[in-house]
């Protein structure tokens, strides 16, 4: 058996830019033979539970979204920064409950959709119920789950992992040795795949 390049995806479901990587990674591992891991890195821990109103920064906004269709133009024009920055704590653990159950991939995206084109805040745990029961998971158990913080060391070890990876902010991939940090162009990627022989 042949080895497998292992790429670990370290991501806020408040980053808009890990939304764009999320479709960047899927194409990646649809054209090449890796194993993809997300990291559910909460990179605003101090927000408040409840969420706290955006920064109301016009040309900081507007740059953003240049960004975000430049990157890609399809997913781009979708994405808005939402009017409440959410507390993404409850999220991951949801994520993490999702994960277990086999639901992962989908309730990884139905979040980012909630969050960036729904406006939806995503530190609600009504909310999170609701989207988990789109995506086949059992809300009253999902409940229980995230309000026990079932999941909450599995978030602690991923900062010991960020430490040790010199993980600043999202989205950040490790491949190897390699380390990307921040949305970068498909071809950045598949240059690095062709380096560990992906």
């Amino acid at each position: 058996m042949g080895f497998k390049p292992r790429l670990l995806v370290f991501s806020d479901y408040v980053c808009p830019f890990c939304y764009l990587a999320l479709d960047l990674v899927q194409q990646l591992s649809r054209d090449h033979d890796i194993e993809v891991v997300w990291k559910n890195y909460e990179i605003h821990p101090q927000t408040p539970a409840e969420g706290k109103l955006a920064a109301d920064s016009g040309e900081a906004v507007q740059a953003t979204s240049r960004l975000l269709c430049e990157l890609n133009p399809v997913l781009g024009p979708r994405i808005r920064l939402p009017s409440i920055v959410a507390n993404s704590h409850l999220a991951h653990e949801a994520a993490e409950f999702a994960r277990e159950q086999g639901r992962f991939a989908e309730l990884h995206r139905r979040l980012f959709q909630a969050y960036f084109e729904q406006n939806l805040n995503i530190g609600s745990l009504p909310v999170l119920m609701q989207l988990g029961a789109e995506v086949g998971l059992d809300p009253a158990a999902l409940r229980e789950a995230v309000s026990a913080h079932r999941y909450h060391h599995r978030l602690e070890r991923v900062v010991q992992e960020k430490v040790w990876y010199g993980v600043c902010g999202t989205p950040t991939f490790v491949l190897g040795r390699y380390k990307i940090a921040g949305p970068q162009r498909d071809e950045v990627f598949r240059e690095l795949l062709r380096r560990v022989g992906a």
